[in-house]
């Protein structure tokens, strides 16, 4: 560790990581984060049901960069990214599918910062959770 000084040297009573402290602190928040993201922030719950604007998946959890979508054989759901709510209905929207030939059981949609999930459509009972 190196002792954080003040101007005019003396002690701040503060500290920074350096060498192998810090590259073990590092390798610690890595595999906190990846372990969260794998596993998903806090339980599954049900999309909400969609309006033709779209409406808000939720409110994004800290530390959250998505969510990922569980959807049955007979589920689906349309929905658009955006940084505010649509005031009209979004004329660019993604439709997945848990149908054979579809997107599959599970999808992971990222989100930057910002940026919120609205659902434009729904069918079936779509389960989602946080990422």
């Amino acid at each position: 560790m190196i002792s954080v000084l003040n101007p005019d040297g003396s002690a701040t009573g503060k500290s920074v990581l350096e060498g192998a402290e810090l590259q073990a602190a590092l390798t610690t928040i890595v595999a906190a984060v990846t372990a969260t993201n794998q596993a998903g922030l806090g339980p599954m719950a049900a999309v909400p049901a969609a309006t033709p604007n779209g409406a808000a998946l939720g409110v994004l959890p800290a530390g959250a960069t998505g969510a990922r979508f569980y959807l049955g054989a007979g589920d689906s759901i349309s929905f658009t990214v955006a940084s505010a709510a649509p005031g009209s209905a979004p004329s660019a929207t993604f439709t997945i599918s848990g149908a054979a030939g579809g997107t599959g059981p599970n999808w992971d949609e990222n989100l930057a910062a910002g940026q919120m999930i609205y659902i434009t459509a729904k069918t079936g009972n779509p389960v989602f959770r946080w990422i």
